[in-house]
């Protein structure tokens, strides 16, 4: 009788630790986008990139260490409160003024979206960026931009996807999902 107890205990234990195994793997983290009151949820296949930081509140995502310790540095996602001093006078002067842009070429929208259950538009350009690197050398390639944009509580906020224009369609359902995995504070997360 003594045996059965000591058996039913170590399934116990065991199922219990399974259990929190499964919880503790299967936990969604969101970050909270600092001086906001949304969090973001890591995106499938990214990581958090905490050592980029601009002068707005924003939170970096990029795909994992390669085989051999590098990062790629496209593509890039991105959730970010636009500074107030840059802020549009709305989402459409946000579009329009993109789409007046002579350095950049609209290649998608402005279309409609909806992010946090509020409008939004979505709109994606591709220009020339030029590369400085430490070496004192430098380059140019073509990238692409792809923006969600949305207002919430008076402030602007951008999805953003960058990326070569070569991968950027690869990558698009990834914007979705990150825009679609913003949470309030005090949302059930």
């Amino acid at each position: 009788m003594g045996g059965g107890t000591k058996t039913s205990m170590s399934r116990a234990t065991l199922i219990s630790g399974i259990v929190a195994f499964a919880c503790a793997h299967n936990a969604v983290s969101f970050i909270p986008l600092p001086h906001t009151p949304i969090s973001v949820r890591t995106p499938d296949g990214f990581v958090h990139s905490p050592w980029i930081s601009t002068d707005s509140p924003a939170i970096f995502f990029s795909p994992p260490k390669g085989p051999h310790g590098g990062t790629p540095g496209y593509p890039q996602l991105s959730v970010s409160q636009i500074n107030p001093i840059r802020e549009p006078a709305s989402m459409s002067s946000y579009a329009a003024k993109l789409q007046d842009n002579q350095d950049a070429k609209v290649f998608l929208g402005p279309l409609p979206a909806t992010v946090l259950g509020r409008p939004a538009i979505e709109i994606a350009t591709e220009w020339t960026t030029i590369y400085d690197f430490a070496d004192g050398t430098a380059a140019s390639g073509q990238t692409t931009r792809h923006e969600i944009i949305f207002q919430l509580l008076g402030r602007f906020y951008i999805c953003e996807l960058e990326a070569y224009p070569e991968i950027h369609s690869k990558w698009v359902s990834s914007l979705h999902e990150l825009c679609s995995g913003l949470e309030l504070a005090g949302a059930s997360q």
